[in-house]
């Protein structure tokens, strides 16, 4: 962004996804994930443009302009820090109780779901800068994150509700899935990390989250209609942790 002072003089202003959070102009992303930029507005506001520049290298820019005053923007960061503050500490809690257990009972079920709140904390950590320094290394760790949640989600879930002796068949579509998205996930992040534009695979990353969230609701549908009682609470626990 190009704005000037009240001498008239116009200044550069950076921000966004790729630029260093040294050069950031707002630093912190917690609030809407966009670009942001200070905007003093002086008491006897001469008639200066502002002019904006976007560049888009991993997917297409959407502009969308909208003006919040310092205090309404810092009331809402606190709120939202403190929220995912808490929101990590408790998957931290969740995370190390379940190695602690897999550690004494060396059942892979426990393993499977450490990994699962393992990959959900570090998405969200990435989705909010987890290293500000290379934005671009965050991006990657964000998609890597975001495709092994739901891969090691089904790998908990079949062994949680012994999902092998509830629904033979189902299970084996589940199996097929976990194999195929493996190999649809490595070409997907070996593109992602060839630079290719986040648009040119952006197809195969949302028929990914399609065919998970599909199977996310058959497979819960089937365990609500198991009549099995820890089933149905995978569900309501899988409902509470994503909802």
């Amino acid at each position: 962004m190009f704005a000037p002072n009240n001498r008239g003089v116009y200044h550069q202003k950076l921000n966004g996804q790729l630029v260093p959070i040294s050069k950031r102009d707002i630093k912190d992303h917690i609030v809407e994930f966009s670009y942001k930029f200070n905007i003093k507005i002086f008491k006897n506001p001469q008639h200066y443009p502002i002019f904006f520049k976007f560049t888009g290298k991993y997917s297409p820019t959407r502009i969308q302009l909208n003006l919040h005053s310092p205090q309404d923007y810092l009331k809402k960061e606190g709120y939202l820090k403190t929220i995912q503050s808490i929101f990590q500490g408790a998957l931290l809690i969740i995370l190390l109780y379940n190695i602690v257990l897999y550690s004494i009972v060396r059942d892979r079920t426990y393993l499977y779901y450490s990994a699962y709140i393992l990959t959900y904390s570090i998405y969200y950590l990435s989705y909010y800068g987890l290293l500000p320094a290379n934005p671009e290394l965050s991006i990657y760790i964000s998609a890597v994150c975001v495709q092994s949640t739901m891969f090691f989600y089904f790998l908990f879930m079949k062994l949680f509700v012994h999902a092998e002796q509830l629904f033979p068949r189902w299970n084996r579509l589940i199996n097929y899935w976990i194999k195929i998205k493996s190999g649809m996930v490595l070409l997907a992040l070996g593109l992602m990390y060839s630079r290719l534009y986040l648009q040119e695979i952006e197809p195969l990353l949302l028929l990914l989250f399609l065919i998970d969230g599909l199977l996310l609701l058959v497979t819960c549908y089937k365990l609500l209609i198991s009549g099995n009682i820890i089933a149905r609470y995978f569900v309501l626990g899988s409902f509470i942790l994503v909802f």
